[in-house]
């Protein structure tokens, strides 16, 4: 019987609220895992591939940058084919990149998929 009064509490809420309310709860994932996650893969990809912490930090911090440059263009798809199929390649773009950083090996590969990965629609609209 709660879940029933609770169910129809939500439901009598304002559409806008829901929305506002799920697209914040997503925000907080995303922004959790893709944008500052990075941190739990610092020192490994340091070590492993042999670099100073700067240059580690240089293609995180490309990689930020090179996304809040793509966010005008990525806004403008939105507008123009709406959110869904930008998530569709956001997600696949994401995914993508996040496979292909098993096959790094040089610092080189390092910096070309971080962008691939980091040129998502995804990461250009979440930059803030």
């Amino acid at each position: 019987m709660n879940s029933h009064r609770l169910r129809k509490k939500v439901s009598n809420l304002y559409y806008g609220w829901r929305m506002i309310g799920l697209v914040s709860a997503l925000r907080v994932l995303g922004g959790g895992l893709h944008q500052y996650g990075f941190t739990v893969f610092f020192l490994p990809v340091t070590q492993d591939l042999g670099l100073t912490r700067a240059a580690t930090s240089l293609a995180f911090s490309l990689a930020r940058t090179e996304g809040s440059l793509a966010a005008p263009i990525v806004g403008y798809f939105i507008d123009r084919f709406g959110p869904k199929p930008m998530m569709l390649i956001a997600a696949s773009m994401a995914g993508i990149g996040y496979i292909l950083f098993s096959w790094v090996d040089s610092y080189t590969t390092f910096l070309v998929f971080t962008f691939c990965s980091a040129g998502s629609p995804t990461s250009s609209t979440s930059q803030g």
